[in-house]
């Protein structure tokens, strides 16, 4: 029977993770489209002369990288989301305001196709979510093991991208066709969300030695 019960608590928490995915997809989505009706210009915020906005992508998926990250949590879930959330928007926002401000690519005969902008936003759009992604597995276990569940949530994240990607070539319907105006998140947002927040977490689990919270109680210890 403590097999059987530790096996329910483990379920309990890729599940949690999993919700916590699912919940951070919606949020960010509506807190862009939300401050997209309020002010046209806030993707511009920080934005140097060149380059393309961020704003609205450092937002998104800082916001997503939090929820996730206090599902995945098997502790103090308020300090993992408060750190995912500092290291992915931060991972975003200082380079490319940065770059935007500094660099002038594909504004000139010499660098039109180069691709330099597509480069850099793909560069720090993934260590953002790497770094999310390895806090929330360091946060869901304790002592030495934190390096080792960091390391399994990111292979758990390495598995929701591949995953992803079967789904969408099966399964074309779910790509989004266009930017979406509504505050409901496009059914892709959710799937990959819940995707990413199942995988992320079984991943940490299997890398955490600590046993997992007995109750909700423990659960939500204060920081």
């Amino acid at each position: 029977m403590p097999s059987a019960s530790l096996s329910g608590r483990l379920l309990r928490r890729a599940l949690t993770a999993a919700l916590g995915g699912l919940f951070g997809a919606g949020l960010g989505h509506a807190v862009v489209i939300l401050a997209y009706r309020l002010n046209g210009d806030v993707d511009l915020w920080l934005k140097g002369t060149h380059g393309p906005p961020f704003f609205n992508l450092a937002a998104d998926t800082a916001i997503f990288y939090a929820c996730l990250a206090a599902g995945v949590a098997a502790r103090r879930r308020l300090r993992s989301a408060i750190v995912a959330f500092s290291l992915c928007f931060a991972a975003i926002v200082v380079p490319m305001a940065l770059c935007t401000h500094l660099f002038a690519w594909g504004e000139n005969a010499e660098t039109a196709s180069s691709g330099a902008w597509l480069y850099v936003v793909l560069a720090c759009y993934s260590l953002a979510c790497a770094l999310a992604v390895a806090a929330a597995g360091a946060y869901s276990s304790g002592g030495p093991a934190r390096a080792k569940a960091g390391a399994t949530a990111l292979i758990g994240a390495f598995a929701a991208y591949l995953f992803g990607m079967i789904l969408v070539r099966n399964f074309p319907w779910i790509r989004p066709n266009a930017f979406e105006l509504s505050l409901i998140a496009p059914a892709a947002s959710w799937i990959d969300g819940a995707l990413n927040g199942l995988c992320v977490g079984i991943g940490a689990l299997f890398g955490s030695r600590e046993q997992p919270a007995d109750s909700l109680e423990d659960s939500l210890k204060p920081l």
